[in-house]
């Protein structure tokens, strides 16, 4: 692929150019799959947080509704007392 003068010939300077493009889109494929793995960690660790709070809200939630739930009970006992501690008026 040398001429008589030492020179590269036009087959391998397009060879050359063509190793150097594939080269440059491959650097470049791989640049964008680091890219996207990158996103992919942080939508990732934006789920766990996510899940984290889903799970904190949950139990405030349980917590709520176990209060009100026992608000309830005390208050209908109260009430039941009140009407059992009444005379009724016939």
């Amino acid at each position: 692929m040398l001429d008589e003068d030492m020179n590269i010939t036009t087959s391998e300077t397009d060879i050359y150019r063509m190793l150097l493009k594939n080269s440059c889109t491959l650097s470049n494929d791989l640049l964008e799959l680091q890219q996207i793995e990158y996103e992919q960690c942080i939508i990732l660790a934006e789920i766990d947080r996510i899940d984290a709070e889903k799970q904190r809200l949950k139990y405030l939630l349980d917590l709520l509704q176990s209060t009100k739930s026992n608000g309830r009970k005390k208050s209908q006992k109260h009430q039941l007392k009140r009407i059992n501690s009444n005379p009724k008026s016939d």
